[in-house]
């Protein structure tokens, strides 16, 4: 008989490893899920957020799985049956994906921006993203200066954001917004008919009532440049040695196919492709001190790269 002992984070972390065969532990460090056979429970140690969590749920209550109950600390939610997007994506099923959200979580968006929205844009894109970047080179060895990146030399982090036209990224469409929008947060039933989200993020900039759509869509490209359900099986590979950076990880032709299906929707909907690719490179680098290494390492050396390519499209 072996005994566990679960009264730390640090210790926690080895239970669930090693009791759940974890791969790559992708949690966050002030939050605790536990797997029920019908129920998920979540804990927060910061009950505000499970204050915001239920506000935020309100707006989203007709797309979620049932039973949703909160307490203090705590938050959990029936389990849905059926499977997450990265499970089963294709090209037939993202359509019917887009179609859903587009009339049932994005359905009063504005394009009239107000300043409020635009300057809550600004700290979320902006002002959140360089002190993020900040908080990574408190972590880490790593520094703002040039970097070879699998084979091609990348420009100072810097200076790449330098480049970002701000005031354009900032004018986002103020909508119902899920925050969170990856393939592991959303379930189609097992008829293929339905679909709930999960785990949505508990307000933008403070706000909980509306979001960007821009913001949302960038959350679902992103999904499909980097698989997180491999990433939690520990798929990636990361080196560095001086100035030089190598990383790789599996990514399935449907995941490909589903990135050029959502540019598809996009250009349809005459959204700004360029912002979408620009925010997606965003969300890796605000990631990247969130999570450990050298998974942490990863997200900010591919954020660098998406977003030098992004700011030349």
């Amino acid at each position: 008989y072996t005994w566990y002992d679960t009264g730390s984070y640090e210790n926690y972390k080895i239970a669930r490893e090693t009791l759940e065969d974890i791969k790559f532990d992708f949690s966050k460090p002030d939050e605790y899920v536990y797997k029920l056979e019908d129920k998920i429970i979540k804990f927060f140690i910061d009950n505000k957020k499970v204050n915001l969590l239920r506000k935020r749920w309100k707006k989203l209550k007709k797309i979620t799985p049932k039973k949703l109950k909160f307490s203090k600390n705590f938050l959990s939610y029936e389990k849905f049956k059926g499977s997450t997007l990265y499970e089963i994506i294709n090209n037939s099923i993202l359509d019917k994906l887009l179609i859903f959200l587009d009339k049932n979580l994005w359905n009063k968006s504005s394009k009239k921006v107000s300043i409020k929205f635009i300057h809550d844009c600004r700290n979320f894109y902006h002002t959140k993203t360089l002190s993020r970047i900040n908080l990574f080179y408190k972590q880490n060895v790593f520094t703002d200066k040039k970097y070879k990146i699998n084979g091609i030399k990348r420009n100072k982090l810097s200076y790449i954001l330098n480049k970002i036209d701000w005031k354009n990224v900032s004018k986002g469409i103020e909508t119902n917004f899920h925050g969170d929008l990856q393939f592991d947060n959303i379930i189609l039933d097992n008829t293929g008919k339905m679909f709930k989200v999960i785990d949505w993020r508990s307000d933008f900039n403070g706000q909980t009532d509306k979001g960007d759509l821009y913001y949302d869509l960038a959350k679902l490209y992103a999904g499909c440049m980097l698989p997180y359900s491999q990433i939690k099986k520990g798929n990636f590979n990361f080196a560095f040695e001086n100035q030089e950076i190598i990383y790789d990880f599996p990514i399935n032709n449907n995941l490909v196919d589903a990135k050029y299906e959502i540019e598809k929707f996009i250009k349809k909907k005459n959204l700004d492709l360029k912002k979408i690719k620009i925010i997606s490179s965003l969300i890796f680098l605000n990631m990247s001190p969130l999570h450990t290494e050298p998974f942490s390492h990863m997200l900010y050396f591919l954020g660098i790269s998406k977003l030098d390519e992004a700011i030349k499209c």
